[in-house]
């Protein structure tokens, strides 16, 4: 049974709804007017499917009947391709803002000539957008019909069919969140209590195990509990080791160990995957591999992550999957051979939160100058025991980790790029010799870094009466 919470539907839908509306106010697309009909009508069927998921996550309604079970993953399908016509929106603004800050236009006419061409654009993005809202407005009204046998069964089992009234929804995710951490540590020590031979009525969650490295423990999960979440995730979530197994097309999320390549050609029809790991540990990743074919179709992809033996080129095609939050590659060399030459059309996955790159290469000639325009990006991991630091990387404000920056003369690396940086946790800064002026230090604004939990600052050259200055100053509040 496709899992579908009404909670997430209904924010879903309705944010699909509120930004019709939006977008159709200000468009000269001639079709607008027809797409806010259809987006009301849909909104007013939203009462009844919100009935129907409310009977069946209750079991009031039999989930294992056949045509149920079809029309959930119908259903599910529809409100998944919203959420990413939503998030190509959103793709859209982010966008627009790179845009605007790397703006070169000069010229005494250059600002009567950025507001035409930002309308003109504007305009065209709009109509754009509107068409792909349409499509999704048009894919959830034809499953939403199919609903209303499923309205009379719950009537006739005399359950309330509540009228919700509909009220307009904001982000699934705040930007803040506010958790319980008393009471989370509570649940972990309980989860993770040593088990009493004498009380049989207690059952230890997880089993703490000794890792490879001597003070690295893990946690392995009951068998009891992994059963429950193979049960629950059925049809969504699967892990393939090595023998080759049907994989059913409602998968969302897939592990896969090859050892052959042609088993990755298996995976091509996956097109609403969410999650890809794929560990081909025996081979490199390069055009060999065969990943640009398979990814072209998974348009859906938030987290994709690749083990290999050697990391040689990225997809190139890795550009277009505009909806990834997480990249992450593993290369085993370990001396530096080829290079890895990041694509230019990496650099516009402006919805990126993660991307780890480890292995054995040239950090210089891997291109990563447009890493200033990821502005979303929270976690920047590339381990190749070289200087990482990336130019102007004082435009990545979400940034929460840098472990890796190094001050030079050269433009786009003094100090004062540290100073936006307010979500900063960890922070590590080496070479600080080459701030040129002492006083400069400041610019940093360590001091409202409120989240910062880790600093680390390095010089490989002495002067000690210079580098107390330099201190100094780092605790001082910029200009």
């Amino acid at each position: 049974m496709a899992l579908v919470t009404e909670t997430v539907a209904t924010a879903i839908i309705g944010q699909l709804v509120d930004t019709v509306f939006s977008y159709a106010d200000g468009s000269w697309w001639p079709s607008a007017n027809a797409v806010k009909a259809e987006a009301e009508k849909l909104h007013m069927t939203l009462p009844q499917v919100k009935a129907v998921l409310h009977a069946t996550q209750r079991g009031k309604i039999n989930q294992r009947d056949p045509n149920l079970e079809v029309w959930m993953w119908q259903f599910r399908d529809a409100v998944e391709e919203a959420e990413d016509a939503l998030d190509e929106i959103e793709y859209c603004k982010l966008e627009e803002k790179v845009g605007a800050r790397d703006n070169t236009v000069t010229g005494p006419f250059s600002g009567c000539k950025r507001k035409l061409v930002s309308v003109f654009k504007r305009a065209i993005v709009n109509d754009r957008v509107l068409k792909k809202l349409r499509d999704a407005v048009k894919g959830l009204e034809t499953v939403v019909a199919g609903v209303r046998p499923f309205v009379e069964l719950v009537r006739g089992l005399n359950q309330e069919v509540a009228v919700y009234n509909f009220r307009q929804t904001g982000p699934l995710l705040a930007d803040t969140v506010i958790g319980r951490e008393k009471e989370k540590i509570i649940i972990f020590k309980w989860l993770t209590a040593e088990v009493d031979s004498n009380m049989q009525e207690q059952l230890s969650a997880f089993e703490k195990v000794r890792h490879d490295a001597p003070n690295d423990n893990v946690y392995r999960i009951h068998d009891l509990l992994h059963d429950l979440a193979r049960s629950l995730s059925l049809g969504e979530c699967l892990r393939i080791t090595e023998r080759a197994i049907h994989i059913p097309p409602t998968i969302r999320h897939l592990s896969i160990k090859a050892k052959n390549i042609d088993n990755l050609k298996e995976i091509g029809h996956l097109k609403k995957l969410h999650t890809l790991e794929i560990a081909c540990k025996e081979h490199d990743l390069d055009d060999n591999l065969g990943l640009n074919e398979i990814l072209m179709g998974m348009k859906s992809l938030r987290s994709f992550s690749v083990y290999t033996r050697a990391i040689n080129k990225l997809p190139s095609c890795i550009g277009d999957l505009i909806h990834l939050r997480s990249i992450s590659f593993l290369g085993q060399r370990t001396s530096k051979q080829n290079i890895c030459r990041v694509p230019e059309s990496f650099f516009r996955l402006y919805h990126l939160m993660l991307f780890s790159l480890r292995d054995q290469i040239d950090i210089e000639e891997c291109g990563l100058e447009g890493m200033c325009n990821l502005i979303n990006l929270r976690y920047l991991e590339v381990f190749c025991h070289q200087d990482t630091s990336i130019p102007w990387v004082g435009n990545l404000h979400s940034l929460q980790e840098l472990n890796d920056f190094c001050v030079r003369k050269d433009t786009g690396y003094s100090i004062a790029e540290l100073k936006h940086l307010t979500e900063l946790r960890k922070l590590c800064i080496h070479d600080l010799h080459n701030i040129n002026d002492p006083s400069e230090a400041s610019e940093a604004n360590i001091n409202q870094k409120y989240h910062l939990k880790a600093l680390n600052l390095n010089w490989s050259k002495g002067n000690r009466d210079r580098d107390e200055l330099v201190a100094n100053n780092l605790r001082r509040i910029g200009s």
